[in-house]
């Protein structure tokens, strides 16, 4: 069972706790907007250029920030 929603089966494994799909994908989104909120100083309006290389990781980055 997923430790954050404790209804759908968990089927990723986060810091030892079963996750479900869907709430990984939540927790994934929203540490990436904290960091960049952060870090990177970019606020909701903000115009941001990406390039993309096609692979995995530039596909996530652009779901994130769309």
């Amino acid at each position: 069972m997923c430790f954050k929603c404790k209804t759908t089966p968990g089927s990723i494994l986060y810091k030892g706790e079963s996750m479900c799909k869907a709430c990984s994908l939540r927790n994934v989104e929203y540490k990436c907007r904290v960091n960049l909120q952060n870090k990177i100083k970019i606020t909701e309006n903000d115009k941001v250029v990406v390039c993309l290389s096609g692979g995995m990781n530039s596909i996530c980055l652009v779901n994130i920030l769309y």
